[in-house]
């Protein structure tokens, strides 16, 4: 069976026929197998997160503030920016 295949049952189940898909469901079962996001994202390329530098914000905010407060006010504008809006 290819890679592709149990990808597939995995990840588009309803293109790959009954008994192919519960082969490769009870093999995965029997081998501990569970799908990683993070080996995906790893084979694609791209994760889908964002890193955020924000060290002089945080020297210019008063004591016991918190970033996150002002997170709903940034998150627009980054989003914005980054699908090039």
């Amino acid at each position: 069976m290819s890679t592709a295949t149990v990808s597939f049952a995995f990840r588009h189940p309803d293109k790959v026929k009954d008994d192919t898909k519960a082969k490769v469901l009870r093999v995965a079962e029997e081998l501990g197998y569970v799908p990683s996001g993070n080996a995906r994202s790893l084979a694609k390329g791209r994760t889908g997160t964002l890193g955020m530098y924000a060290f002089d914000m945080l020297l210019e905010r008063p004591q016991g503030s918190n970033l996150e407060d002002d997170w709903p006010d940034v998150s627009p504008q980054i989003h914005r920016r980054a699908s090039g809006r």
